[in-house]
């Protein structure tokens, strides 16, 4: 599926699913995204959350959840509403426009926000 896009965009996602083995997730998530987005210097910039901020929130959204379970697994699955980001960054032009409709409230939650 993968072989359609860009090695840009094929980084990201190898960037997604790198976070979420790291993190012991059995799923990606739109939080895992966030994280990998910010390991992009130019992408990071689009979506306005540097490296500091991501880690942040992910903690933020861990303590939250507290599943307290641990998985390893080689690739975990993408939830419906990262694949539907996923989908949405296929047109570059249109990232941030797309990505943040898609995120997760908790996750919008979790990120500063300007005043």
């Amino acid at each position: 599926m993968f072989e359609r896009f860009t090695q840009s965009f094929r980084g990201a996602v190898e960037n997604v699913r790198y976070e979420a083995v790291r993190r012991g997730d059995r799923r990606i998530g739109t939080d895992h995204l966030l994280l990998a987005l910010r390991q992009d210097e130019s992408l990071s910039r689009v979506v306005g959350v540097d490296n500091e901020t991501a880690r942040a929130a992910a903690d933020r959204l861990d303590r939250a959840a507290a599943s307290g379970s641990t998985w390893t697994r080689c690739h975990p699955l993408f939830s419906p509403v990262s694949a539907s980001a996923c989908r949405s960054l296929r047109a570059p032009k249109q990232c941030s426009r797309n990505l943040f409709p898609t995120l997760q409230p908790r996750t919008r939650e979790a990120l500063p926000r300007d005043t």
